[in-house]
């Protein structure tokens, strides 16, 4: 029996299992075939080539029914490469982006000026599967229609914040329970939406935001911010307003030196033993552990072998998301 006489699913299966070189060659044999092997090989897309990304969009713009087999597309390309990318590139890009509907999860990470003619576009367009859209994109009024449009979104990335922006409606968003950008940003929104997740990697975590903001997620689970000076008070604000939180990570603006970890170490480790629900807790890169007990790790005193000594020790207990 001929391969283009095969049932759809029986084709399915003997071509999932092709390299993509294989992929082309099939897609170019017969147009029985070509839906079957463009599904496959557009399904996912990760583009960090400014020459490879020219030549996928342009296929993409030209062929919205091959745009549509796309459910996930990353694009990050170098600076070098970003800087040298003009307009007509950028529209290439909006075009490709508003045939694909199908889109699961969205990951640009390209100049941000020229976020404003991509969301131009994309914002006329419904994506009713896209569940993660992460960006260095400002967070704008134009990024908000765009995200208005995205109904089951779950996870948001975004840069910089503009003051003047506003949130997204809640019910244009109800399932968005995992955010990584600004703390103005995610002031904003947790206004109206419970996060699970937060990732906030400028700005920082006041008190103010700590007790009216923070507070309103109350099923927050894991949190990683940066604060101005940190004291065992601010440590003790956090886990009171947010009673579910399991892991905290947090940076601060001024340097803590060896003194200053051994003073706060017992206290802290009081504190997060009455705090049930708390696995792990990274200060500027020192890191406690659940146990038996709350655990610091081991401070160098002096010496250049105790500080190496310190430094292997820190590195070992250093937590990764």
């Amino acid at each position: 029996m001929s391969l283009v006489c095969l049932p759809s699913e029986i084709l399915d299966a003997a071509l999932c299992n092709l390299q993509p070189p294989d992929l082309v060659a099939v897609a170019s044999a017969h147009s029985r075939l070509a839906p079957f092997a463009q599904r496959l090989l557009y399904r996912e897309l990760n583009l960090q080539s400014s020459s490879v990304a020219l030549r996928v969009l342009r296929t993409l713009a030209r062929s919205p029914y091959i745009a549509r087999f796309v459910r996930v597309f990353h694009l990050r390309l170098p600076p070098a490469h970003d800087a040298l990318l003009l307009a007509p590139f950028h529209r290439l890009l909006a075009t490709a982006l508003s045939s694909m509907t199908a889109l699961q999860h969205l990951s640009l990470y390209i100049n941000p000026e020229a976020s404003s003619c991509i969301l131009q576009r994309c914002s006329t367009v419904t994506y009713p599967h896209l569940r993660s859209f992460v960006s260095n994109f400002t967070w704008s009024d134009q990024l908000v229609r765009f995200l208005e449009g995205t109904p089951d979104l779950v996870e948001l990335g975004v840069g910089a914040h503009c003051h003047r922006a506003s949130a997204p409606r809640p019910s244009l968003t109800p399932h968005l329970s995992i955010f990584s950008g600004s703390c103005d940003t995610a002031r904003s929104l947790m206004q109206h939406h419970r996060f699970k997740n937060l990732y906030l990697h400028s700005g920082t975590l006041t008190e103010d935001i700590i007790q009216h903001s923070l507070s309103q997620s109350t099923e927050l689970h894991s949190l990683t911010a940066i604060v101005g000076s940190f004291s065992v008070t601010t440590l003790s604000s956090i886990t009171q307003a947010c009673p579910s939180l399991a892991q905290l990570r947090l940076w601060t603006t001024t340097d803590l030196d060896n003194d200053f970890i051994m003073a706060v170490s017992d206290p802290i480790s009081h504190l997060l033993a009455s705090t049930p629900t708390m696995t792990t807790f990274e200060l500027s890169g020192f890191h406690w552990n659940a146990g038996a007990k709350w655990k610091c790790p081991v401070v160098p005193v002096s010496g250049e072998e105790a500080d190496q000594e310190g430094d292997a020790e820190l590195d070992q207990g250093y937590w990764v998301y």
